[in-house]
């Protein structure tokens, strides 16, 4: 079977906090501050808090419709699962964005608890609140007090495979004092060509995301 490698963003959670926010860039850290400055606030969402799950809920459809990525089924249940955390960016009770993990074991990735990010979204009606700074900073930092050895941020790119899209996302990790982990998937032939080569086309990519949505549920 074709074989395709891609890279993970990790970020090391077990640094000394003073030698980690040292690895963050100086534009982070400002945006960081600037949140702060705007009231910005991060909360973990409360399970029972069914108006604050419906909220996130919202939150992620409209996200993921700017973004042109169907919902399903996967998002639902990711914001409801009793054993993935849940963080929410806040100013004056007005949700901004919001973040859910969960956790697994990887022994390429390092030893303990390895938090791994699930779903992402935020309101693109408050681009200058700097919301999603202080929302990575706060669930960094509280990850870690739970005992969390690592974080995976997800995928970074696929080696030999540009992609616009991705590589907008992947400069936004970058600035979190990361490391690269390589990993190989194997795949039929149909879905090689399509991480190989195809996924960096706008209409192709929508097309792949609603056949999957289709078939999934079919």
């Amino acid at each position: 079977m074709p074989s395709v490698s891609y890279t993970l963003a990790i970020v090391d959670l077990t640094a000394p906090l003073a030698q980690y926010e040292q690895r963050l860039s100086k534009d982070t850290r400002k945006k960081i501050r600037q949140a702060r400055k705007k009231e910005v606030y991060v909360v973990e969402i409360d399970k029972n808090n069914s108006a604050l799950l419906a909220e996130c809920q919202t939150l992620i459809k409209r996200h993921l419709a700017f973004i042109e990525i169907p919902y399903d089924q996967f998002y639902k249940n990711i914001v409801t699962d009793s054993m993935a955390i849940g963080y929410g960016a806040m100013q004056n009770g007005q949700l901004l964005s919001c973040y859910f993990v969960t956790k697994e074991r990887a022994s390429d990735i390092g030893p303990g608890d390895i938090a791994v990010g699930r779903a992402f979204a935020w309101d693109n009606n408050y681009p200058n609140e700097r919301a999603n700074y202080l929302l990575f900073w706060e669930m960094f930092l509280d990850l870690r007090a739970k005992g969390f050895s690592h974080f995976n941020f997800g995928l970074l790119q696929y080696m030999g495979c540009p992609d616009p899209a991705l590589a907008s996302v992947a400069k936004f990790k970058q600035q979190w004092g990361l490391r690269e982990v390589t990993r190989t998937d194997y795949f039929s032939w149909p879905k090689f060509l399509y991480y190989r080569f195809l996924k960096r086309f706008h209409l192709v990519r929508k097309a792949f995301y609603f056949f999957k949505i289709k078939y999934s549920q079919s």
